[in-house]
């Protein structure tokens, strides 16, 4: 992904954290909106093109509990990562490792209340 895509990450992050509870994040490829990533109170959910549990890549970008699963749709997890930096980070591993997203990607991000 382009240097510019933590950094408007992070932001979001760091927007919905400093925000009232509820404002969410939404992250996306520009271009593709099918590959994406909401951050919202503590949880990331977003696309998810496993067919098997992914206990181990969560564990891989850092940790977290998966609460919900569905193959080839969607995943979300209650992160372990409490910062706004780390959870950006986290994000960013997402969609490199679990979205197979290229480092030619732009990330585009919206803010709202949900």
């Amino acid at each position: 992904m382009t240097p510019t895509s933590f950094a408007t990450i992070e932001d979001a992050v760091t927007r919905c954290q400093q925000g009232p509870v509820g404002l969410c994040a939404t992250l996306s490829v520009e271009g593709d909106d099918t590959l994406w990533v909401q951050y919202v109170d503590g949880q990331a959910n977003m696309a998810s093109h496993a067919t098997d549990w992914p206990d181990e890549l969560v564990a891989s970008l850092g940790g977290g509990a998966i609460v919900t699963f569905e193959p080839r749709q969607y995943l979300t997890v209650d992160l372990a990562i409490t910062h706004a930096a780390g959870i950006a980070r986290w994000i960013e591993a997402y969609f490199t490792q679990g979205l197979g997203v290229g480092d030619d990607a732009v990330i585009v991000a919206k803010v709202e209340q949900i």
